[in-house]
């Protein structure tokens, strides 16, 4: 006995091989997939992440190889020709940062004990429209030109310590002050008033509190700025 198939049998083959026919075809079609892999020296891996995967085809993949800084990167030669001169734009050294630290104390009316230093006005106009004290004095200040990467510990006058490592972040616009540390002399140690990992935008100063109760009659206020050497030089030489 033959085998038969219904008409509606074969209309429902068809409406399968058809398909996988065209995929066939696509794919005879579409370029390979080529693999590249870009070792970063300058910048962490995963920061060029973030640059690379809006560059990717909907057929190419990005693994993340952190042991070794680097990118692996699976798309067609032409996206390829796309992300090579922004990786290596991308991936130069960051340029030196100064990193501004000023400690302030904010109290409701003027302190009677004579002058003491000026604040920059930027500064004081930002801490005046954050803050409900009237009178701002400045305790101690100082300023570090630091490499990313490095590690400082520097104390701030007679009484304050500060401890961080700087890190660049993505595109260079940011700073990250990892494991800042705020200490306070006491008896011969220190003790440590704010620990926290801070991201600073650069150009604009950070402004932390630091007050027994919110309806403190003082407050010491904690001021840092992360400044291009560029800006930085521009703003000396004005």
């Amino acid at each position: 006995m033959r085998p038969w198939i219904s008409s509606t049998a074969c209309a429902a083959a068809l409406l399968v091989l058809a398909p996988l026919a065209a995929v066939a075809q696509q794919a005879q079609d579409s370029p390979p997939l080529v693999a590249y892999a870009y070792n970063l020296q300058h910048r962490g891996a995963s920061e060029a992440l973030e640059l690379v995967l809006p560059l990717l085809s909907s057929r190419g993949a990005v693994e993340l190889q952190p042991s070794g800084n680097a990118l692996v990167i699976r798309d067609t030669e032409g996206v390829l020709q796309l992300i090579r001169p922004r990786l290596r734009a991308f991936d130069h050294p960051f340029d030196p940062l100064r990193i501004r630290v000023q400690l302030i104390r904010a109290e409701p009316t003027a302190m009677s004990s004579g002058p003491t230093p000026e604040l920059p006005a930027g500064v004081l106009a930002r801490l005046r429209e954050l803050l409900k004290y009237e009178s701002y004095s400045l305790l101690a200040g100082s300023e570090l030109r630091l490499e990313n990467g490095m590690a400082v510990v520097h104390d701030i006058g007679d009484t304050y310590r500060v401890d961080f490592r700087l890190r660049h972040l993505l595109a260079g616009e940011r700073a990250a002050l990892e494991g800042f540390r705020l200490s306070r002399s006491r008896d011969g140690d220190f003790e440590p008033l704010i620990h926290a990992n801070l991201n600073l935008d650069l150009e604009k100063p950070m402004v932390l509190g630091l007050a027994p109760t919110e309806a403190s009659d003082t407050a010491l206020m904690l001021v840092i700025e992360c400044l291009s050497e560029r800006v930085a030089e521009t703003a000396e030489n004005r």
